[in-house]
């Protein structure tokens, strides 16, 4: 979706954006990495003991993207300072633990864990 709303106008996805940024800044999510949702329909409550789906690093990843696609596309400097805190927060945590990141989803629920990535980094790892 967020390629559609950059094309149609950039400010749509910041709007987007807008209640998952909220929702970190309220400290009410225990987590250093973004939710994966506010909740199900009609009830957008979050996960204030932090059991949302875990997918932290894929998460992370497109939430940062999207932030940066609009920052690229709007110039908005202003948003960026709003929201700088979440942003560094969520890059830190990518930083630390995102090359080997505990067992989580991923969009391919079918494969479940991260297994075929971590199996791949081990071995660079061994050949190193």
């Amino acid at each position: 979706m967020h390629p559609i709303l950059l094309y149609a106008n950039p400010t749509l996805l910041a709007h987007l954006l807008e209640p998952l940024l909220r929702y970190t800044h309220s400290g009410l999510y225990p987590n250093r990495w973004p939710v994966h949702d506010l909740g199900t329909y009609p009830n957008a409550t979050g996960y204030n003991r932090g059991d949302d789906e875990p997918m932290p690093v894929e998460e992370g990843g497109n939430m940062l993207w999207m932030a940066l696609a609009y920052f690229q596309l709007s110039g908005d400097v202003e948003w960026v300072e709003k929201h700088y805190g979440v942003l560094k927060q969520w890059t830190t945590f990518l930083a630390e633990d995102g090359l080997v990141p505990a067992e989580q989803l991923s969009t391919d629920d079918f494969a479940g864990a991260l297994l075929p990535l971590l199996a791949l980094l081990s071995c660079f790892r061994s050949s190193s």
